[in-house]
């Protein structure tokens, strides 16, 4: 038995390759001209001073993800776990 190929899937994922290409050829080139210049430095200082001023640091932030990553994996196994109800069905066959 043959399997028919979906061709749609591949272009589609050919062209998501391609704009994420050409996005980070984008990224890429704005960030040589922002460190050839001092704009990135004062982007910067202005970016931690604003983080400063609402009392948090990197440590905070790289804990508060963590956090919620966890809590997410969690609420997903247990909606895994209790939608296999199988308390409520007991000739689970």
């Amino acid at each position: 038995m043959k399997r028919k190929i979906a061709w749609n899937v591949i272009i589609e994922m050919v062209e998501f390759w391609i704009w994420v290409s050409v996005v980070l050829l984008i990224w890429s080139s704005i960030t040589k001209i922002l460190l050839n210049t001092d704009l990135l430095d004062y982007i910067e200082n202005i970016f931690y001073d604003i983080w400063g001023l609402l009392g948090a640091n990197l440590w905070s932030l790289f804990y508060t993800i963590m956090l919620w990553i966890v809590l997410v994996y969690i609420a997903r196994w247990a909606l895994s776990w209790s939608s296999s109800n199988w308390w409520q069905t007991p000739n689970n066959k």
